[in-house]
């Protein structure tokens, strides 16, 4: 015990070394005695450097100048709020100190300290994304950051051609990243470390650190206040007095936070509590009918989600109650109109997000198929085409399947038991929902009459979706799902997805049933695996262009059709861009048609390699090409036509002649048909060519014209 006492000392001390104020001159010691407590601002949730849980302040920071106080000899006292709170308290005087401040570039360094730890802000892609290293390779492609990221007008000066897309928060902005609405985030590598382990966003990377302006100073420091300007000089001192061992002590101290669990308390902060007090109870929607995931029988609600909201209810201390429903939809129309505060149980979708915020999830099931006994499996369920399938009407999962396999045939139902039942009747090819509910389905009314026969690559994520209106209530609800301990989460997923044997039996004949089964099994797979692979070569060559590898002019209406309809019901931006190749006939008539086949495939292979991984590529026919641009308009689609342009007109094109576009951009609107869009789209593309070729126009700006 006397052995882990004095390792325990020596582990700490460098921590809360006391007692040596001898760095400062007898003049400051005597300001220092004769002082109050220093008042540090504490960020809520500035995870690893400052935050607020157990009724503490936390983190890098807090303990950097825990440390810094115990060599002046000055108590420190932590003042936790909102940053806006905090930021107004220290510009009225009631705050001597704010910390941690990222300097940037600035000109007055009188209010800063030295600095105290360096920022190294990284990009951050998805891990399919290899081609984005450094601020160059992101020219026309779309870079989320927040709102007040200090290098905007930065990039905004020095690259015009990056779009940036600003959110209120960095796990806002690294979210966009990981659903395909942003090529990249720039963002602190601790920071983003944090975010994507935190709330699962496992298609994220680090892949560089980034310079994004060698002329500024990316560290944090401590700001004081104009009252308390002295400090600074005095805490210069105490910085500069931290040693290596101090330094490293702390540094693996946050590094391993990073990795560790989420606390398994709720630690509200005042507005929190103060908001849930005057509030009283909570009113909740649901599914009324998705078992085991939830249900309400006879007006009680029961399943997975009602242990997990038992559960919320007790680390928030306020009552939860359900909202009676008959269906999801009217669940849906309940929320909307206010009579509801949450949805226990619901996945995120751009409608949604009209009227609620949605927590991280804290159940993640599978996509499964079912269909009747005698199909065999799927291993691939992109091939199902032309069969009508079922999707329960208002599920987020029918909008996200749509956009993914938009050759599949869905048929909305009005429940899990309605789709089943149509799938038993063969009114339906196939029944979509999660394995949960499917599984619970299937053992309980339909065994031996349906079957699982395949599996989607996307998970349900499910979280809590919380009123749009009522941040502290969204807040506390994200804090207690975090601090559900695994164990938890494991006990109540046994509880409601268990195997239940009634007695035992002699498996002797089963295990002999079930090897036969096997081998049938293994040459159905077998099968299957060439089938698989023959009907992908068949789909290939039907939307494939021959010549130029690219997507030919019947899947480009296919996507268009799909396009065009989301677009109705959104309204998110959306652009073509009709591309022409200028005087291809004279290459035609001279070089011959072998070069003009050649210039054909060039010309496609550098639109690919200069277009952004969300644009979608087609050869529209002859020598014209289009270019689908989701979530851009017109002015977006010419920046990406510019990054086209210049990449075609630097090719040299080797043995044949150089080779220049016309292109021509049309954005969609409301109450508009795609011929009208394609009107456009050719009149611009006619003007570019009539005003000398090799240029880009927008539909727009011809219709501004009088």
């Amino acid at each position: 015990m006397r052995l882990i006492i004095v390792f325990a000392c020596f582990i700490l001390s460098p921590i809360f070394a006391l007692g040596q104020n001898d760095i400062l001159t007898i003049k400051e010691r005597e300001f220092v005695s004769k002082s109050p407590p220093l008042r540090f601002s504490n960020h809520i949730n500035y995870h690893p450097y400052s935050f607020f849980s157990n009724d503490l302040a936390h983190g890098f920071m807090v303990d950097y100048v825990k440390v810094l106080g115990s060599k002046i000899g000055i108590q420190i006292e932590f003042i936790t709020a909102e940053q806006a709170t905090l930021k107004s308290q220290f510009e009225n005087g009631h705050l001597d100190a704010m910390m941690p401040v990222l300097t940037g570039k600035v000109d007055n360094y009188e209010f800063l300290t030295d600095a105290v730890i360096p920022v190294n802000f990284s990009f951050i892609t998805r891990k399919t994304e290899n081609s984005i290293k450094t601020l160059e390779d992101m020219q026309g492609k779309i870079l989320a950051v927040t709102d007040n990221w200090q290098r905007m007008e930065f990039v905004k000066k020095y690259y015009p051609q990056i779009n940036i897309n600003t959110y209120k928060n960095s796990k806002d902005a690294l979210e966009a990243v990981a659903f395909g609405l942003a090529d990249a985030s720039i963002e602190d590598f601790y920071v983003a470390n944090y975010i994507t382990s935190r709330h699962m966003l496992g298609n994220l990377h680090t892949i560089n650190r980034s310079k994004c302006d060698r002329s500024s100073d990316d560290t944090l420091r401590i700001e004081f206040a104009q009252h308390a300007k002295e400090w600074v000089k005095i805490f210069n001192k105490a910085i500069a007095s931290i040693t290596e061992e101090e330094k490293y002590a702390l540094h693996q101290k946050w590094s391993q936070y990073l990795l560790s669990t989420p606390p398994a308390t709720v630690e509200l902060t005042p507005q929190e509590r103060q908001y849930l007090n005057a509030k009283e109870k909570v009113m909740m929607c649901i599914d009324p009918d998705w078992m085991p995931l939830e249900a309400n029988k006879e007006g009680q609600h029961i399943g997975m989600s009602k242990d997990y909201m038992n559960l919320i209810e007790e680390k928030l201390g306020i009552p939860i109650e359900m909202v009676p429903t008959k269906t999801w939809l009217e669940s849906i129309e309940k929320a909307k109109a206010r009579e509801c505060d949450i949805y226990s149980l619901a996945m995120p979708t751009p409608e949604r997000r009209l009227y609620m915020e949605f927590t991280q999830p804290y159940l993640r099931v599978p996509l499964v198929l079912a269909t009747g006994p005698d199909e065999l499996f799927f291993s691939d369920i992109s091939l199902i085409r032309d069969l009508p399938i079922g999707i329960v009407k208002g599920y987020a999962y029918g909008e996200i399947l749509r956009v993914k396999y938009p050759q599949m045939q869905f048929v909305e139902v009005e429940n899990v038991q309605d789709g089943l039942n149509r799938v038993h009747r063969k009114q339906l090819f196939g029944f979509i929902g999660t394995l949960a509910t499917i599984g619970y389905a299937i053992q309980k009314d339909f065994t031996g009459q349906l079957k699982i026969t395949g599996k989607f690559d996307e998970f349900w994520e499910l979280g809590v979706g919380v009123r749009n209106d009522a941040l502290h209530l969204f807040t506390a609800f994200e804090k207690a799902i975090a601090s559900i301990d695994p164990e938890i989460h494991q006990q109540i997923l046994n509880k409601w997805i268990a195997v239940h044997h009634e007695k035992e039996t002699d498996n002797t004949l089963l295990f002999q049933v079930l090897g036969v089964a096997a081998l049938v099994l293994i040459y159905f797979l077998i099968r299957q695996r060439e089938l698989k692979k023959y009907n992908k070569k068949l789909e290939i060559l039907s939307t494939t262009d021959a010549l130029t590898g690219i997507y030919n002019r019947l899947k480009l209406d296919e996507i268009l059709s799909y396009e065009w309809n989301y677009f109705n019901r959104y309204g998110r931006d959306y652009s073509i861009i009709l591309m022409d190749v200028d005087d291809f006939k004279i290459t035609n008539d001279t070089l011959g048609h072998k070069a003009g086949d050649k210039v054909l495939q060039r010309i496609a292979k550098i639109i690919s390699e200069n277009k952004r991984d969300s644009d979608v590529l087609g050869r529209w026919g002859g020598e014209e090409f289009l270019l689908l641009c989701k979530e851009t308009d017109s002015k977006g689609a010419t920046t990406v036509a510019k990054k086209i342009q210049n990449a075609i007109n630097s090719c040299s094109f080797k043995e044949l002649k150089p080779q220049t576009l016309s292109y021509g951009i049309a954005q969609f609107r409301q109450n508009d048909t795609l011929d009208l869009i394609f009107t456009r789209a050719d009149k611009a593309l006619y003007k570019a060519k009539t005003s000398g070729k090799n240029r880009i126009i927008d539909a727009e700006e011809l219709d501004a014209k009088p």
